[in-house]
Formats: structure tokens, C-alpha cells, sequence
């Protein structure tokens, strides 16, 4: 085959998109995945049935990015969310728009879009190698290959690093890429778990282990109680603290300032589209019309139920008092924590939890058109590498086929 010899170290999203666009485009491509198979974490995703993309315009996607925004312009205009959809679609798998806009494949296996992914390599003629670790780069002034991990040498005239993050490191993502960025003379923006659960520091949180809440306006503040996140969704409770799909979303904003203080201060609205005045008002008349029976068959009939039990004894009340001898105090203490639960976030859920890895090789060091290295020609770079990270939703993984397409495309 003519063209350029390039090299992919990474065999994930972006790797497998980078491999096949420049075999597509008549180079000689050789994919490096240290796992047994490519595709490890892609598998993984949307638990297993894989939201590829999200259908929002541009714009919108564009607003989800949490880190690197104005960086993705020239790489998700170049290859958008709409071309993701038809590059399935022209492989012969159809997919599905869900809520939010969310992507799937109608089949709902990861499996299938892996194995698009795959089949489009082989037709193009890329040599996929598994079980072959990179051990560092070969730079001479450029990047000349690789230096594998037996010590075996690959030249290359492009070397494409792909080479994932640190977030779920089972699935091969142990920072590797980090690494050889940086002794290749790149800035690696500090990494931090994103996409990741809070750690709440009140133990009395555990006692509703395992609940959901499925409509819970949550707020975030630091230092000067500056807001750092304010969204509605699902709140789901554990061991440690909160997760769902929203306070996932809050993390990647707040994982910045969390590193920095240490903790943050946040809030939980069970009530969001009802004032304050207005459920005290109903709370008033609930205890007047029902003075006789039990606080907590009462209080159960404002609160969500799970919550009487655990706001009942946090609050020092017992739960057969009689709801006309509730005092005013204990009344607005209950009610307080309906509108606004304080809980103090102490920390994130580790690399080992987080969807997605923040941070990485510095924006400033990187052409956003073709992701090719302004410290180190030959050398370019793809996905979870990159100091990029988005929202969930799909967006994560259309920057991985963006930043992967941009990487493929224009080698000359």
C-alpha cells in the first residue's frame, strides 16, 4: 500500500476512528492495543448497549463539553454528530434516538459497534496487532515510531496516540498516554476523575442507601459561596454519598474546585417547583387537620416516604409523636431539609469509578484541525488523552470519533 507509514498506539474509540480514516485514505496503518482485544471500555458504555453520539445541533453538543470547547470546532464540524450516525448507518447498522437526545444502535449491543469498527479496518486494510504494549515514543527531533514493550522498534512517518485516560483503568486505561505525551516534551494538564460520584461527608446519608429520587434540584457551591453547578434529575444515594446521571455532570464541573478546597458546600431541593411559603402552607394544614395520629404517618403524607424515617431521626423526633405536638422548631427543621438538605461534598469517587478522565496533554500544545503536536511533528494525539471531557449523553464518545477523524485525516 502507498502513503505514509502511521502507527495508532490504542485500540479504544478514537484509536480505532484515527486507524481507519487514514487507511481509508490509502496510508499504511498499524493499530497497537496492549488488551487482548480493541474495544475494551467501548463495550462498556451505556452499560452496554452504547450511546454512540447525541443528536442535539452542533452548538448544543458543543455546550456539553466541559473542558476544550472552542479546541473542537474545526474537529466536530469536520466529522459531527450527524456524520457518526451516517458512518453507522453506511456500515449497515441503523440506530435509534432515545431521551435526551441519547444515540443508540437499534440493536443495543456495543458489540455491533465495535464490530463496525472493526470490519471497516479490515476492509481498509489496517493490521490490528493486540497484546502489544508501547513502551515509549521514538523522537529524534520528530517522532520517528515506537519502542515496544519487548524492545522491538516500529517506525512510522505519523504516530497517532490514543491511548485513553485513566478513568475504569480494568479496561487498559492506566495513563500510559500521559506518560509518553510527556517525556515527548508535552504540558499534561492535571487529571482528575470526571463523570464521578460525590463523596458526602454526614454519615446519616446512609441510612438511604440504594434510594432514588428521580426529580431533585441539586446546588453546588464553593469558596464565598460562589455556585459551582445548579441542575435538576435523578439523585440516587449509597454508601458513600450521591451519584446518578446528574451528579456525575456536577463532579466534572466541580472536580477543579473540590481538588483545590478540599470541600464544597452543596444542596438538595426535593421540591423544586414548589416555594418554600407554599409547602409550609400545606405542611400546616396536613398537622391541623391530623393533629391526632403519628408524626410519621403525617409527615408521609408531604415527603417522599423513604425520607420520614431518616429526616424523622436526624432531626431528634420521634416518629410516634402526635403531629399537633410538633414544635415550630422541628416543623421548620423538617421542612428546611425538604427544600434544602445541606450536605457537605468531601471528595470524588477515584479513577476506578469515573466515566472519564479531565485533563490531559495541554490544548495549547496541539493543531485543534489536525491534532498534530506543535512541540513534535510526526506525533499526533486522539481521544481521553487530550485535556478534553464532556458531559454524559454521547458526548464524550463524539469526541473520540471528532478528535480520532481529525487525527486520520490530512496526513500527507
Amino acid at each position: 500500500m502507498g502513503g505514509k507509514k502511521v502507527l495508532v498506539i490504542g485500540g479504544g474509540a478514537a484509536g480505532m476512528m484515527a486507524a481507519l480514516t487514514a487507511a481509508e485514505a490509502g496510508h499504511a496503518v498499524t493499530l497497537l492495543e496492549k488488551n487482548g482485544k480493541t474495544g475494551k471500555k467501548l463495550l462498556m458504555t451505556g452499560n452496554g448497549r452504547c450511546n454512540v453520539t447525541n443528536a442535539c445541533d452542533i452548538e448544543t453538543l458543543l455546550d456539553h463539553v466541559v473542558s476544550g470547547r472552542n479546541f473542537l470546532y474545526s474537529a466536530v464540524y469536520s466529522f459531527s454528530n450527524q456524520d457518526m450516525i451516517r458512518f453507522l448507518a453506511e456500515s449497515g447498522l441503523e440506530t435509534k434516538v432515545e431521551d435526551h437526545l441519547r444515540v443508540f444502535p437499534v440493536t443495543d449491543r456495543a458489540a455491533d459497534v465495535l464490530r463496525v469498527l472493526e470490519e471497516r479496518m479490515r476492509r481498509a486494510g489496517v493490521r490490528v496487532r493486540t497484546g502489544t504494549a508501547v513502551r515509549e515514543l521514538q523522537i529524534d527531533g520528530v517522532c520517528r515510531g515506537v519502542v515496544l514493550g519487548n524492545g522491538d522498534r516500529l517506525e512510522a512517518d505519523v504516530t497517532i496516540l490514543a491511548a485513553g485516560g485513566k478513568s475504569v483503568p480494568g479496561t487498559g486505561s492506566t495513563g500510559d498516554g500521559y506518560r509518553m505525551a510527556e517525556a515527548a516534551g508535552h504540558t499534561i494538564r492535571p487529571l482528575r476523575p470526571a463523570l464521578a460520584p460525590f463523596v458526602i461527608r454526614e454519615g446519616w446519608i446512609r441510612e438511604l442507601q440504594g434510594r432514588v429520587f428521580g426529580d431533585v434540584r441539586l446546588t453546588v457551591a464553593g469558596d464565598s459561596r460562589r455556585k459551582l453547578y445548579d441542575g435538576r434529575g435523578e439523585v440516587l444515594f449509597t454508601h458513600f454519598g450521591i451519584s446518578g446521571p446528574m451528579v456525575l455532570a456536577a463532579g466534572s464541573y466541580c472536580a477543579e474546585a473540590l481538588e483545590k478546597l478540599k470541600e464544597l458546600s452543596a444542596r438538595m431541593d426535593f421540591f423544586p417547583d414548589t416555594p418554600a411559603a407554599e409547602l409550609e402552607k400545606h405542611f400546616l394544614q396536613l398537622l391541623n387537620e391530623n393533629g391526632k395520629k403519628q408524626i410519621a404517618t403525617v409527615f408521609a403524607m408531604l415527603a417522599p416516604k423513604p425520607l420520614v424515617p431518616v429526616l424523622l431521626k436526624k432531626n431528634g423526633i420521634r416518629e410516634d409523636l402526635r403531629a399537633g405536638e410538633l414544635p415550630r422548631g422541628a416543623r421548620q427543621a423538617l421542612l428546611g431539609d425538604l427544600k434544602s438538605m445541606s450536605l457537605t461534598v468531601s471528595g470524588l469517587r477515584g479513577f476506578k469509578e469515573a466515566m472519564i478522565t479531565q485533563g490531559g496533554v495541554s490544548l495549547d500544545e496541539v493543531d485543534p484541525v489536525t491534532m498534530e503536536s506543535l512541540l513534535v511533528k510526526g506525533l499526533r494525539f486522539a481521544g481521553e488523552v487530550l485535556d478534553l471531557d464532556a458531559l454524559t449523553g454521547g458526548y464524550n464518545l463524539q469526541i473520540a470519533w471528532s478528535t480520532g477523524h481529525a487525527a486520520g485525516s490530512g496526513i500527507e
